[in-house]
């Protein structure tokens, strides 16, 4: 986003994407492949249907072959000759194609009989599209650096451009890498780049891309109230459907300009001055709604459609409802320039996943994704794990028919008197028990009307989470999710461990709680507090997590963890087949070493500052605390760190020193010291008290800086 002026766009081309026009014959071609084509299922008649335009010979041939190419591949997919035989389809596009593009396929000198369609769309190929001058390709890439007042979004876009033509292969993403950092405009941002170690491209990307933080403007946004289709309503439109097509926009908010007064509102600061947002940015509270109403008027008119936030649902009972349908919102989509992601979309399947459910000619049944943390929950080991487990079914007591009988092998197991041992009867219980679970009436269909809750949790090895609706005045499983924290998430202090599980549970739930107020639940009450502190004020993990969070009109809230059954115990019996998603840590680690990197602070005297840390008794205390948790209370809380008791919240821990927000923990031995090469620059007591506060904390700071 490194443009000149407050007009600078930010992010709005950004990206790779391509326009729907680009990639629909890729789409069709992929779907034919993953299905078997069934020769009852009624067809559009090839009469019905207009053949595409002749092939035009003048101006830049390769894009207008292209153009033919894809308009010619949708017609034989819509016709229902793209499975026909291959000569016919050959004589289909001889027809089409033109006198002019005629005459071209006589100098062929194929055998006009037995030609085939590949043959033919080889021979045109080779014949419209000119050799690639592969060194020349690869001249403009690595030549192309970064103009002053381009975004960073569109440099990278360019990027991606210019390397498809280069024939890189394997390396394209760390060839993309290396150009980017060789190309930036931004000399400070190089420099941070080059001195990061296993520098993947997601990272690269992350560390350049600018963040906003809209907390203050959301305060003052009036929400856009749109209601949402009920489950019901829409699962009542797919009676009788059989085909199925999910459309996902990419970027989809990017999509959207705003008008001239709101893109000033969206007014940011920066160290290189103030840039607005033309387009709608992530984490305008209202942006959901807005982006959702947007969507669905452009395509409500059309029978047989549905949209969810992010998604566009076509079907139809019949092969050929399906396809008529699909071609008018493919056409509605290119009309009104709405970009697609193609990795995202499908196109004619007979089953789709959607809001939690998969959806089929057979009905709806519920998806397995959102109860495999149950599933996928092994057997309790000790005391305590059965302990946990049977809380977390007695909170849901009213709606489990004979639980006492049910839950008896597993409590005869927690009685004083009785040896361990974990029979058949423990394990039938404990199989019966987990499907109760996830069944009705135990186990809910999510409702937009409905009020909804999260409750997360962390425990030392993994993360846990429940998303909870209200019916009457009990709060009901949805959706269960856990997963195992990576090597680096344990060792996060406990208070992002928290609010990773905070975030977590609300990227995973996204598909219900996006675009809609709900609650999350902690049992770390620290947590609470520090979602209403200034960003830089906060621990710089944690930065990068609420940044994250913008998105979702979410209301943190604390309750005590003995009422915290279920997220508590999915955190500490966590499903081992969902997986963290390797990008989104390394984004949070790309953000911290931005951060780190920009301290007007040397690596030696870092490297100090660590080795002292580690040789401070009260630091090394401080540490422990920090990555097991605080204490409730300031009276259980170790002599030596209750100066710290105020501002624990802010405390983290990144490489073995430690951070008060963006500051470095002085320890003791060198505070004096660093406050003495701050005086040395000369800048006058004021400036040198503010650059003290500015990058290094300790308690009562203010009274020590005095001597200077």
């Amino acid at each position: 986003m490194a443009t000149s002026s407050s007009d600078s766009e930010a992010g709005a081309e950004g990206g790779i994407e391509q326009t729907e026009e680009d990639f629909v014959p890729d789409l069709v071609n992929n779907a034919q492949q993953q299905r078997t084509v069934d020769a009852q299922i009624p067809r559009l008649a090839m009469d019905k249907l207009s053949p595409p335009t002749s092939m035009q010979l003048t101006g830049n041939l390769a894009d207008n072959w292209k153009r033919f190419k894809q308009r010619f591949n949708i017609y034989l997919a819509a016709s229902g000759a793209g499975n026909g035989d291959e000569k016919l389809k050959a004589n289909i596009l001889l027809h089409v194609i033109g006198e002019d593009a005629l005459d071209i396929f006589n100098s062929f000198q194929l055998d006009e009989a037995n030609v085939t369609l590949a043959e033919l769309m080889t021979k045109f190929e080779e014949y419209f599209v000119p050799t690639q001058n592969v060194t020349f390709e690869r001249y403009k890439f690595f030549t192309h650096d970064q103009k002053q007042g381009v975004p960073f979004d569109q440099y990278l876009a360019e990027l991606h451009t210019l390397s498809k033509t280069c024939e890189f292969g394997t390396l394209r993403d760390s060839l993309v890498r290396d150009r980017i950092v060789c190309g930036t405009a931004d000399n400070g941002l190089r420099e941070r780049l080059l001195r990061e170690t296993g520098l993947t491209l997601d990272k690269c990307v992350s560390m350049c891309r600018t963040c906003l933080d809209p907390r203050d403007l959301n305060k003052a946004i009036r929400r856009e109230h749109f209601k949402l289709p009920t489950r019901e309503e829409i699962m009542a439109q797919f009676a009788g459907a059989k085909w199925f097509s999910k459309l996902d926009a990419s970027s989809g908010f990017w999509q959207l300009r705003l008008d001239e007064e709101s893109s000033k509102l969206c007014t940011f600061n920066t160290p290189e001055g103030r840039y607005r947002f033309l387009r709608l940015p992530y984490g305008i509270r209202s942006a959901p709604e807005v982006y959702h109403k947007t969507i669905h008027m452009i395509y409500e008119h059309i029978p047989g459609v549905e949209t969810m936030m992010d998604d566009i649902i076509v079907w139809g009972t019949t092969r050929e409802e399906h396809d008529k349908r699909l071609r008018q919102v493919l056409d509605k989509t290119r009309e009104v320039n709405l970009k697609l992601n193609k990795d995202k979309c499908e196109f004619g399947v007979k089953t789709l996943t959607f809001v939690g459910d998969v959806v089929s000619e057979q009905g709806v049944k519920p998806d397995p994704k959102k109860t495999s943390a149950i599933n996928n929950m092994e057997r309790p080991t000790n005391k305590d794990e059965v302990r946990r487990f049977l809380g977390m079914v007695t909170y849901l007591a009213k709606f489990v028919p004979q639980l006492a009988t049910l839950t008896t092998p597993l409590r005869s197991l927690l009685e004083q008197k009785n040896e361990w041992i974990w029979s058949h009867e423990q394990e039938q219980s404990f199989q019966k028990l987990k499907e109760v679970l996830t069944q009705e009436p135990v186990l809910k269909f999510y409702d937009p009307e409905k009020r909804t809750r999260i409750s997360a949790d962390a425990s030392q090895h993994g993360l846990g989470a429940v998303l909870l609706q209200q019916h009457d005045e009990q709060w009901l499983p949805v959706a269960y999710a856990s997963r195992a924290l990576t090597g680096a998430e344990s060792r996060y202090a406990q208070i992002e461990k928290e609010l990773l599980a905070s975030m977590y549970a609300c990227e995973r739930f996204h598909q219900y709680v996006y675009g809609q107020t709900f609650e999350v639940e902690t049992d770390h009450k620290p947590l609470v507090s520090i979602m209403s502190k200034a960003l830089s004020d906060c621990p710089v993990r944690i930065q990068r997590m609420l940044i994250r969070l913008q998105k979702y009109d979410v209301h943190m809230m604390y309750t005590k963890g003995k009422y915290m059954y279920t997220a508590d115990t999915l955190s500490r019996a966590v499903d081992k087949d969902e997986k963290e998603d390797s990008g989104k840590g390394a984004e949070i680690q790309a953000y911290v070493d931005m951060i780190l990197t920009s301290l007007p602070v040397t690596a030696d005297r870092t490297e100090q500052i660590r080795t002292e840390t580690n040789a401070d008794e009260t630091m090394k205390e401080l540490k422990r605390t920090i990555l097991k948790g605080w204490p409730e209370n300031k009276k259980e809380c170790p002599g030596k760190i209750q100066d710290f008791w105020n501002c624990r919240a802010e405390l983290t821990v990144v490489d073995d020193i430690v951070l008060k927000g963006s500051k470095f923990v002085i320890p003791t031995s060198l505070r004096k010291q660093m406050l003495r090469k701050i005086h040395e620059g000369h800048l006058g007591e004021v400036k040198c008290k503010r650059r003290a506060r500015d990058v290094m904390y300790w308690p009562r700071i203010n009274p020590d800086d005095s001597f200077m």
